[in-house]
């Protein structure tokens, strides 16, 4: 049976007698309904033999303790009177509201602490689905086969797939002081789950004749909902740290990291599998990620526990109680359902539910105000920015991973140079750049022709192009940037929780930044025979391409969670009442933030070097300078505390870095915005 449970609102003297009254008038109007239905029925032990169960919705919490009474009770007519009447006093006496409220809300983090790690690994799932027909599309299939450059690839995956996530403050304030039917999470979950799902099935449906901006606006949606899940997800998680105490403080979060890293490496296996030995399209994929997306919705808001809180004035039983689902005491006590909520209620006016939404709004703003001026929460930001806008080369790296070698293949009979990847009789007949599965790739057969000349024949034969990795191959290499994250999350929870910050965040730049270098060993090839440097070295070949390719996309990544971390925890603990969800945004919205600068400078950067689906010859290079680039965050490790110092309250604030981070997040993002549209435009 679902449960939600709520906190006490500070009311007036003169409030809490009208509310009380009220309250016991409510609860004679129900507990004589439901007594007088069980005499009609002349059921003479209880209500409940009745009506089978007590009543969920939408009656508060006194009338539920009434109809437990009036059950135990055993109530008949020969003493209806007496047993009424006195069932009544008990059920509306004031209760320990504070013992029941935590008592309820032990029972929610209980039954959460369960629900939450299935749905994030369902999400893992989901989210990691597509993973590989994705880039697939991106490199052959998008714009009619021509495929995007890895700078192109770049503005998509970070900047238009980054985009969403700065506005995740956005979302989670929506959902601190904006309900919807009654829900501050679950209804935003909801959204975020259909905007993902419809998303990928458009793409499914276009397939490659979507055209850049088609492509971006889908990726745009896409992300966004993905993003409103994890934020309520988040949220969820916040209001539950609460219940945590002494070795337990972190338990859920990491927990919850833990699952979702298994789902996302079980979705990562399921994408390489089905398309390399089912012989899945793109098309399948997308469509079949969409889906998925959708089918998630019910069992989410059916299976999660959520707070509310009277202060705001929303009810939480909407929803529920349509699906027939309510909680063990209501979904309201008697207080909360004077209250209406800014969507969705019905005891104020359209006048008073807005007044209250201001209120609400002006009082949760001015909690995360406070907060960001906290010197404690700025520094680590700042470090956290400053990491995470460090340029990458993960698109154009990954380029190099899946496009085939070699590239081109002379044709004697025909004397031109043509995509090796086009069938035989293509081949023969001179002709590969037709646009079908047979005829290759058109960007490569472009690229090959440029060396038709006889005397480019030998040039012809030795465009390598990039390493040829099978779909499977790929997945592999996902899985083990997976199980990296699993075990950097297994890490932090079990070790690394109470170690030195310090020491942590510099290992982890220097080992982040030294993996990117180890990609090198890929990237220089003999011209002649196409080897690379780890095949001259007679190391295993297939296990040396994956070791050294767990570099900028798959080891960053492990990094900045690693880094964000701890950063969570120590933020989980700072979050005032009623703005979880907003101010624990702060931290991933500020990274999200940095993340997008990164993508915007990655682009350029990859585009300054030259680097293309076709050419990677300055590809070490870049990979060179993204490498060195992460170590520029090294000197800003004082500004991370060496510990959460939980016990100790540094309540020092400045109101520069207030400001300051607000010109953080408003300029990288306004920074971003114009980049889209001088892209698009």
């Amino acid at each position: 049976m679902r449960r939600a449970y709520s906190t006490r609102s500070e009311a007036g003297a003169s409030g809490e007698v009208l509310l009380k009254r009220r309250a016991r008038s409510q609860v004679l109007i129900d507990a004589r309904a439901y007594y007088d239905a069980s005499l009609f029925q002349g059921f003479g032990s209880g209500a409940s033999a009745f009506f089978g169960a007590p009543p969920t919705a939408p009656i508060g919490s006194q009338s539920y303790r009434l109809w437990s009474k009036l059950d135990d009770a055993k109530v008949n007519s020969s003493r209806r009177s007496t047993t009424f009447d006195n069932a009544i006093d008990a059920a509306t006496e004031e209760p320990d509201d504070e013992a029941d409220e935590d008592a309820v809300a032990a029972r929610a983090y209980a039954w959460n602490s369960k629900a939450l790690p299935t749905l994030l690994f369902a999400v893992g799932v989901i989210n990691n689905i597509q993973i590989v027909a994705w880039r697939q599309f991106l490199i052959h299939g998008a714009i009619n086969g021509q495929g995007l450059n890895p700078a192109e690839q770049a503005f998509l995956g970070s900047v238009i797939s980054g985009l969403p996530w700065n506005l995740k403050i956005f979302v989670a304030f929506a959902s601190d002081v904006l309900p919807i039917c009654g829900y501050r999470r679950l209804t935003y979950m909801a959204i975020g789950f259909i905007l993902q799902g419809g998303g990928w099935i458009l793409l499914g449906l276009l397939g490659g004749s979507a055209s850049l901006s088609v492509i971006s606006a889908q990726q745009f949606t896409c992300t966004m909902g993905q993003m409103m899940v994890g934020v309520m997800c988040d949220a969820l998680i916040v209001e539950s740290v609460a219940m945590e105490k002494g070795s337990r403080i972190g338990y859920l979060q990491t927990t919850c990291q833990i699952f979702f890293a298994l789902g996302g490496l079980a979705g990562t296996a399921l994408s390489g599998a089905l398309p390399q030995f089912a012989g899945v399209s793109y098309e399948f994929m997308f469509l079949l990620r969409g889906i998925a997306a959708l089918a998630v919705v019910l069992p989410a808001i059916l299976t999660l526990h959520e707070r509310t809180l009277e202060r705001r004035g929303v009810s939480a039983g909407p929803l529920r109680a349509a699906s027939g689902l309510g909680s063990e005491a209501g979904h309201r006590d008697s207080e909360g359902d004077e209250a209406a909520g800014c969507i969705g209620g019905d005891a104020l006016g359209l006048q008073q539910g807005v007044r209250r939404c201001c209120a609400t709004a002006g009082a949760t703003a001015k909690a995360i105000w406070s907060t960001m001026q906290r010197l404690r929460v700025f520094y680590p930001l700042v470090f956290i920015f400053v990491f995470a806008a460090s340029p990458g080369s993960s698109d154009a790296f990954n380029t190099y991973l899946l496009q085939q070698t070699p590239l081109c293949q002379w044709v004697n009979t025909s004397g031109l140079c043509l995509d090796a990847s086009a069938s035989a009789a293509d081949l023969s007949s001179g002709d590969s750049g037709s646009g079908d599965a047979g005829a290759g790739n058109l960007g490569i057969a472009d690229w090959c022709a440029q060396y038709s000349s006889p005397a480019d024949a030998s040039t012809c034969s030795e465009q390598w192009g990039g390493l040829g990795f099978s779909d499977m191959l790929y997945t592999t290499f996902g899985l083990l940037g997976s199980a990296g994250s699993v075990l950097g999350n297994f890490l932090f929870r079990h070790y690394l929780l109470s170690m030195n910050w310090h020491k942590l965040f510099a290992t982890t730049v220097l080992i982040a930044s030294a993996a990117g270098t180890l990609q090198l060993f890929l990237m220089f090839r003999l011209t002649s025979s196409g080897q690379t440097l780890s095949e001259r070295l007679h190391l295993p070949a297939e296990a040396s391409k994956i070791a050294f390719a767990l570099g900028d996309d798959v080891i960053v990544s492990v990094a900045n969670q690693l880094l964000a971390m701890p950063i969570l925890v120590l933020m989980a603990r700072l979050c005032p009442p009623g703005a979880e969800g907003t101010t624990y945004a702060i931290v991933t919205s500020v990274q999200a933030v940095g993340g997008t600068v990164g993508g915007v400078i990655s682009q350029h950067v990859i585009a300054a070097f030259g680097v293309t689906n076709t050419d990677f010859t300055n590809l070490w290079q870049l990979t060179l300078v993204t490498a060195l680039a992460k170590l520029i965050a090294l000197p800003l490790l004082p500004l991370v505390p060496s510990a959460a110092s939980l016990d100790s309250q540094d309540e020092r604030r400045s109101i520069l870095a207030g400001f300051t981070m607000l010109l953080i997040f408003t300029g990288g993002l306004g920074w971003a915005l114009a980049q889209v549209f001088l892209t698009l435009l």
